[in-house]
């Protein structure tokens, strides 16, 4: 899992989930958490995501991905 060009699309605005939101890593962005250091709840299922890929692509598993759209309602609503 290459965190490094990982941060690097979303620092470029680039990364968008596979169900379709988009993912930035701006001063109030959903990727980092307020202190602009640390990922968010958001930022963190967005690696566990790429991470997931790497493990279904290396092993041929099948481990579903997070539904970013829906755990950002879920974070919103509680």
């Amino acid at each position: 899992m290459d965190l490094e060009a990982l941060y690097a699309k979303i620092s470029e605005g680039s990364y968008v989930t596979e169900d379709g939101m988009k993912i930035s890593g701006k001063p109030g962005g959903n990727f980092f958490s307020s202190d602009g250091i640390y990922p968010s709840a958001i930022g963190n299922a967005v690696i566990a995501n790429e991470t997931i890929k790497v493990i279904n692509a290396k092993f041929h598993s099948q481990i579903p991905l997070i539904n970013l759209s829906e755990f950002a309602s879920y974070l919103r609503t509680n």
